[in-house]
């Protein structure tokens, strides 16, 4: 990828991630804790 993309291309590529400083997991928790497979369906069929 990086003869493809060039150092500068490759820096630009690298740029767009970081690693942060929060917990994913512990985060999709919280989001999740009140959501089933049911209603997890239901907000997808609304788009």
């Amino acid at each position: 990828m990086k003869n493809a993309l060039g150092p500068v291309g490759m820096a630009r590529f690298l740029q767009q991630f970081e690693t942060g400083i929060e917990d994913y997991t512990e985060e999709r928790k919280q989001w999740l804790k009140n959501m089933d497979v049911k209603t997890i369906i239901e907000e997808i069929k609304k788009g």
